[in-house]
């Protein structure tokens, strides 16, 4: 190879604050920075429970004969000398319970909250660089190159050694000798481009302009809006206010001073009645198990975990200043196919570029990106090109966003290679950088 180039690579000069890395492979790190995902377990579930009901009804009953004992109070109010009826009891201070329950009529949240299958717009919108031509096509003169010049006479002085015989050597012996005035003739060439003039028949010359084609290829960043319809199922929360009557309890004891009648309870027997028919209010009972659906709510939250494959090419990148052989521009194409716990909402990269000799940092986005993510696995296709060459700590990052929030990052180190000629110097062959893996895969 040729020895007049010369290589020029950069120092990384971007800290990290973010935790260590998760997992380390030897070429893609891991930083999850502990992200955790909520797993739903959410689900319906069959229960029995039992209904209390029945309803009152009207119908002919046998009442048997009954003799049973029965408690009787006896009251010992009575009268006194003085024929005045004393009513025996006192008062007490007791718990009463006092019932005060009552139908209201209140304002009743119905839910009618439901799952929809409705489409959603997935915004793949990214910026791109593209080449572009810029038209600098213009009117100008026509030009001809006139060639002219003229002789002229030039005064110099020359040297003229005495003795002009060589020695045993066979060199002149020039120490001895004078200067001489001579003259001589040279042609000075005032050659130039002039503006060139037509005949016009109307009788005159003229100048006239004729239109040049030119322009420039030139690269720039485009924002390209991209993206799809898919159909998944929401819950939408509904409902609305109704009118009902709604049973208030609001029984309660009270404290109170009552009058609490003196006397005793006595045990009597009741006579048997004979047996008969009567038209009573009876329960029929319908109480009964029944089964339903009740939808519980559970979860866990879990780390990311999952694989991860990332493969790049060429081997060795160079900056866009460079072209393959069949004259492409050079640039990387990084591949990414990922298998998570976890849907991926979208795919971001960066690559961090590290001058040389403490130039700065460079941060170099994709310039096409084709991605298929939206589910717990994927694939995305990065492509980059590179003003400047950056050093072997040049660091990528490829950020991947989670589906409700939450991200975590890969990084790689790629150095970007760059040559440039230069005829002053003898400098030797260049050696040229690449990242440790052009491939792999990591599990978390």
């Amino acid at each position: 190879m040729n020895k007049l180039k010369a290589l020029f690579l950069f120092a990384l000069i971007f800290i990290f604050t973010a935790n260590a890395p998760a997992y380390a492979g030897d070429w893609v790190k891991l930083n999850s920075s502990g992200t955790k995902v909520w797993v739903d377990t959410s689900h319906w579930e069959t229960k029995q429970r039992w209904v209390t009901s029945g309803y009152w009804t009207t119908q002919r009953v046998w009442v048997p004969e009954q003799g049973h004992w029965e408690k009787y109070w006896v009251d010992t109010s009575h009268w006194e000398t003085g024929q005045v009826w004393v009513q025996s009891g006192y008062w007490d201070t007791r718990q009463v319970w006092v019932d005060t329950s009552h139908y209201e009529t209140r304002q009743v949240w119905v839910d009618t909250s439901h799952y929809e299958t409705r489409r959603v717009w997935v915004d793949t919108s990214h910026w791109e660089y593209r080449k572009v031509w810029v038209d600098t096509s213009h009117w100008e003169y026509r030009k001809v190159w006139v060639e002219s010049g003229y002789w002229k006479k030039i005064t110099k002085k020359a040297w003229k050694p005495f003795n002009t015989s060589k020695n045993g050597w066979g060199f002149v012996d020039w120490k001895s000798g004078y200067w001489e005035i001579q003259e001589e003739w040279v042609w000075v060439d005032t050659s130039h481009f002039e503006i060139q003039k037509v005949w016009v028949k109307d009788g005159y010359w003229n100048m006239e302009k004729i239109w040049v084609k030119d322009g420039y290829w030139k690269t720039e960043k485009v924002w390209v809006k991209s993206g799809y319809w898919k159909t998944e199922k929401v819950w939408v929360q509904s409902g609305y206010w109704d009118t009902e009557p709604v049973w208030v309890d609001t029984s309660h004891y009270e404290t109170r001073q009552v009058w609490v009648q003196d006397g005793y309870w006595a045990q009597r027997w009741v006579v048997d009645v004979p047996g008969h028919y009567e038209t009573r209010q009876v329960w029929v009972d319908t109480s009964h198990w029944e089964t339903y659906r009740e939808w519980v709510k559970s979860g866990y939250w879990d780390e990311v975990h999952g694989t991860i494959s990332v493969s790049k090419t060429p081997q060795y990148v160079f900056t866009n200043k460079h072209t393959l052989p069949d004259g492409s521009v050079c640039d990387m194409t990084l591949n990414i196919s990922y298998a998570l716990n976890k849907k991926v909402a979208n795919i971001r990269a960066v690559h961090v570029v590290n001058r040389y000799q403490n130039k700065g940092v460079l941060y170099v986005e994709p310039y096409s990106a084709v991605k298929n993510v939206g589910g717990t696995s994927g694939s995305a296709v990065l492509k980059f090109q590179y003003e400047k060459p950056g050093d072997e700590n040049s660091t990528l990052h490829v950020y991947f966003d989670l589906e409700g929030g939450g991200s975590f990052e890969i990084q790689m180190n790629i150095p970007i290679n760059g040559i440039y000629a230069d005829s002053k110097f003898n400098i030797p062959d260049p050696v040229f950088k690449k990242s440790i893996k052009d491939s792999e895969v990591i599990t978390f």
